[in-house]
């Protein structure tokens, strides 16, 4: 009998371990779903872009023709960076705990290091337990149904890059559709691909630019979302009134998640720096 109810226990957190790597499994699943309407969004804004709205006849003067060029050259250029991003954001394993990881207790302050309560194991500073991924997240910024991933240490620049890249295709698509429409007559503003391309570049456009300027702010003073949405004094945060404490100046702030090499900020290869365990904080030689 004894050694039954000492089993009782086991049999049920296993069951209910196997139960929980089912729901994340399926939420990675129905997570692909958001991922497949950005490639649709991605597919129609260049269809309509590159083979509707050029496409009508019209006769070009020499000046148009090259505004024509530079349109379409910029558009790829802009759309090909955002996908290559978005798709390393994707497909990029945000960072994981090591499993060997133990703090170095004589180089920082014992208390700060925490276990998790879901994963039972000792968690890196900067570290969070994501529920939709079932693990700890090495520098978790937040988890984005977007993407279907957290953003964390090793693919916030991929994100970052993701919405500036995205932003600056929009813009590029809503500025030279306005001029189309001023070549051709505004009276196509009635054809559906340009009422579309209009209101979805023009709409995109605005609320990434802000999304790319927030999160440049975060890696400029070495925040995440998360430690933002923690912090004590959040109304006054953006008013530099609040100081992360890990915040080593501008530049080593930006190196830590774009890498050393700043010709290398703007592409999406991947260039961090560090292990994503060890943070150096005001004070202290290692967090």
């Amino acid at each position: 009998m004894t050694s039954i109810e000492q089993c009782e226990p086991l049999v049920g957190n296993n069951s209910r371990s196997v139960k929980i790597d089912n729901q994340i499994n399926f939420l990675k699943i129905i997570g692909f779903i958001p991922v497949l309407l950005v490639f649709l969004i991605f597919g129609y804004i260049y269809f309509a872009f590159v083979f509707s709205i050029w496409s009508i006849e019209t006769h070009l003067n020499t000046c148009q023709e090259i505004e024509r060029i530079i349109g379409l050259v910029f558009f790829h250029i802009f759309m090909i960076l955002a996908l290559v991003s978005y798709i390393r954001t994707v497909f990029t394993d945000p960072g994981r705990v090591p499993p060997s990881y133990s703090p170095d207790i004589e180089l920082g302050r014992p208390s700060e290091y925490k276990t998790c309560r879901k994963c039972q194991a000792l968690k890196p500073p900067r570290a969070h337990h994501c529920s939709t991924c079932g693990r700890c997240v090495l520098r978790m910024d937040h988890h984005c149904p977007w993407v279907n991933n957290c953003v964390g240490w090793r693919n916030h620049k991929f994100f970052v890059l993701f919405l500036i890249w995205t932003a600056m295709t929009s813009c590029v698509v809503f500025g030279f559709t306005l001029l189309r429409l001023s070549e051709v007559g505004f009276h196509w503003v009635i054809d559906i691909n340009f009422l579309i391309t209009v209101l979805v570049s023009g709409t995109f456009g605005v609320a990434l630019l802000l999304f790319s300027f927030q999160h440049l702010w975060l890696v400029r003073n070495n925040f995440t979302t998360l430690e933002v949405i923690s912090a004590s004094d959040c109304c006054s945060i953006c008013s530099e009134t609040v100081r992360s404490p890990y915040n080593m100046g501008h530049q080593r702030n930006f190196s830590q998640i774009f890498g050393e090499r700043p010709l290398l900020w703007l592409f999406p290869i991947l260039t961090v720096s560090g292990d994503g365990v060890h943070w150096e904080v005001e004070g202290a030689n290692q967090v």
